[in-house]
């Protein structure tokens, strides 16, 4: 999972990492990595690097931390960071245990009784990964429509989001559509087939280049130049690349 990820072996890596993104005109970024045996990823280290990078650009920047200590999670507090995404934004994942349903409704409800400040949470579907146990496994998409429909219902008065990792191939885009038709408004990397279906229902499509636990913001909205309105023409665009 991690092999598509730009790596940042120390500070002074991602700090170059970040100027470049801020001078090609990105719009933010996302600090993620492995953990350890406890859940930790170690994002103290990176720290200082944060501080120079929300000193020296506009990014955004949010960081997947795993578990922190009190005193971490003061230094996070400290760094700059726009988001901290184990803290702030709940992700329930269907289909954990083996592709199956088990939790994740009792999660969903955990999530309500105890974070009335969250503004939105997160839906993601597992993702089957090569040389692991679950290789071979992902999600019915019937069970990730039951989980999203419920937590539509069950956070009526704040936002659902589909997170970036809901499964692969064509049950991708057939979660999409069952988010969507369920009332889910926010889908992070969003495939075409989803995209053809939004226009062909009527649907006006925006984008913006924002981490899915930030949610929709107007600063980082993608210009009318290049926003794939017309699915016909980018699917042009497309081939012709």
């Amino acid at each position: 999972m991690l092999e598509g990820l730009v790596p940042a072996g120390d500070s002074d890596a991602l700090l170059r990492i970040a100027l470049k993104l801020g001078e090609s005109g990105a719009f933010g970024m996302l600090v993620t990595g492995g953990c350890d045996g406890q859940g930790r990823v170690g994002i103290e280290r990176f720290l200082g690097a944060i501080r120079e990078i929300k000193d020296e650009t506009d990014l955004l920047v949010i960081a997947h931390t795993g578990f922190v200590t009190p005193r971490v999670a003061e230094m996070l507090a400290e760094s700059g960071l726009d988001g901290v995404g184990v803290d702030l934004f709940p992700h329930v994942c269907v289909g954990l245990d083996f592709g199956r349903l088990s939790g994740e409704y009792q999660a969903l409800r955990m999530i309500h009784e105890v974070s009335v400040s969250i503004p939105r949470v997160v839906i993601t579907a597992l993702m089957p990964l090569s040389g692991t146990l679950m290789a071979g496994k992902k999600p019915d998409p019937a069970d990730v429509l039951r989980v999203v429909c419920d937590a539509v219902e069950l956070f009526s008065d704040r936002s659902v989001l589909l997170g970036c990792a809901h499964s692969v191939g064509r049950d991708r885009g057939l979660i999409e559509i069952f988010a969507l038709d369920c009332g889910v408004t926010n889908i992070a990397v969003p495939t075409m087939r989803l995209l053809k279906y939004a226009q062909t229902h009527g649907y006006d499509v925006n984008y913006y280049g924002t981490c899915c636990g930030l949610g929709a913001r107007e600063e980082t909205r993608i210009a009318d130049e290049i926003n794939f309105m017309n699915y016909e023409e980018y699917s042009k665009t497309t081939y012709r690349l």
